[in-house]
């Protein structure tokens, strides 16, 4: 997923979702203190933040 921080414009940070639970999206980051946070609190970390979530199907399997 492709995160837009507060609003200002193109991507400027990444993450992976790498747990779902009880319909709730979890994501995880280049820091252990980003391990499995859940998506809303990186949605509303600052005014303005939204995510794209890209759902990449892998053709070998």
């Amino acid at each position: 997923m492709f995160f837009n921080w507060g609003g200002k414009g193109g991507s400027d940070h990444e993450g992976v979702v790498t747990k779902m639970k009880n319909g709730k999206a979890y994501v995880s980051a280049h820091n252990n203190n980003r391990l499995n946070q859940r998506l809303d609190t990186y949605v509303n970390s600052q005014r303005g933040t939204w995510a794209n979530i890209h759902r990449v199907i892998p053709e070998w399997y």
